[in-house]
């Protein structure tokens, strides 16, 4: 028992772990250059290097915000598709698991039709099948 749970445990964690990474973290990007910009001024404290890393840090910067509004449209009209395929999706499960002209009931009984009853065209056999 104590095993499945350590395996539930795991597998959670695994998947946590693996969604860190789907997904890029601005704040992350932005530490991780500082860092890297302190630790090239810090080895090579009199060759400007810093500096360059700097500017570097900044371009990168500029351009992934530059990326960032550039895909914004997209994403939007990607996420409006998907939530209309969604309802569609939903709509077509609901007329498949209730299909009024394809009832095996009517079928089974001798029911008469009323002026609102859906047009039988399907023989016994079709309808069973």
């Amino acid at each position: 028992m104590a095993f499945t749970r350590l395996a539930a445990r795991s597998t959670v964690g695994a998947r946590l772990a693996l969604d860190a990474y789907r997904s890029i973290d601005p704040e992350q990007i932005v530490v991780t250059a500082e860092r890297l910009a302190r630790r090239i001024g810090e080895r090579f404290p009199a060759s400007g290097l810093a500096s360059v890393s700097r500017a570097v840090l900044d371009v990168v910067l500029i351009g992934a915000a530059m990326f960032f509004l550039a895909t914004v449209e997209v994403r939007v009209k990607r996420r409006r598709a998907l939530r209309a395929i969604h309802e569609l999706r939903a709509m077509a499960q609901v007329i498949d698991r209730h299909p009024p002209a394809k009832d095996p009931s009517v079928a089974r009984t001798n029911r008469s039709a009323t002026a609102s009853s859906p047009a039988r065209v399907l023989s016994r056999y079709e309808l069973v099948r």
